[in-house]
């Protein structure tokens, strides 16, 4: 079981369900939260972007414990293990739901010119291998 949050905009209904599915499985969950850092373009990176780089990690590390805390006590038998990775979302949640058995990933509706749309990451391309078929 793989969940995608975001520690800045938890869902709580999305977390209560994934715990809640892990819990009647018995199965562990992996809490996945990918970030990215950011840096001024037109330059190398040097020291200080690695120093910095890895505070950002270990903030991110935090708010993710931070905000699996709640569901933790809540569900005390569900085994997490949590992925905090520098990257895209799509891809780090790509790779931590292969083989897994529900990826639970929330979406976030954004208003727009032509009407709401969701973000990327619920748009991301699903490309299974041939003869795999979800069920």
């Amino acid at each position: 079981m793989v969940l995608g949050i975001d520690p800045s905009h938890p869902c709580g209904e999305l977390a209560e369900f994934a715990f809640d599915e892990a819990a009647r499985r018995h199965a562990p969950l992996q809490a996945v939260h990918a970030w990215h850092f950011p840096h001024a373009s037109g330059y190398a990176p040097g020291p200080m972007d690695a120093r910095a780089r890895a505070e950002s990690g270990a903030e991110a590390s935090r708010a993710l414990a931070s905000a699996l805390g709640p569901w933790r006590k809540k569900f005390p038998a569900v085994e997490v293990h949590e992925l905090v990775a520098e990257g895209r979302p799509v891809q780090q949640l790509l790779e931590a739901a292969h083989g897994a058995g529900l990826l639970a990933v929330g979406r976030k509706v954004r208003p727009g010119s032509m009407g709401p749309h969701i973000g990327r990451v619920v748009h991301a391309p699903c490309r299974m291998p041939r003869g795999h078929r979800v069920s």
